[in-house]
């Protein structure tokens, strides 16, 4: 229990949060699974890895953010992933605008 505390404690300074850990494990696996990586290769993918540097094409970013917009139940720009172009950045994005929904709709976060 007291190991539970802490590292609740350390994820809220750092200032992510479960929805966007459990949103870059998503987008890591929906980037391997477009991309056709091994589970090796996909092991490689962590959240300061650019879409670029995987090699993501226009055609495959597009489809990325459609999935996303599909998975959140939210409305993303098409441009989502050059404005926010690592798996951090976009999980980050996509936590706040799933929040932001939410709120919007008055409903809890829990």
């Amino acid at each position: 229990m007291g190991h539970e505390r802490r590292e609740r404690a350390v994820v809220d300074i750092e200032g992510t949060g479960w929805e966007e850990r459990r949103l870059r494990e998503w987008l890591t696996g929906r980037l391997a699974a477009r991309l056709g990586l091994a589970a090796e290769e996909a092991r490689g993918i962590g959240p300061g890895t650019s879409f670029e540097q995987c090699g993501l094409d226009a055609v495959g970013a597009l489809a990325l953010a459609v999935d996303a917009e599909s998975a959140c139940g939210v409305l993303l720009e098409p441009t989502v992933a050059w404005d926010h172009p690592t798996v951090g950045s976009l999980a980050r994005h996509l936590a706040r605008e799933a929040e932001r929904s939410r709120t919007a709709r008055g409903e809890p976060a829990w």
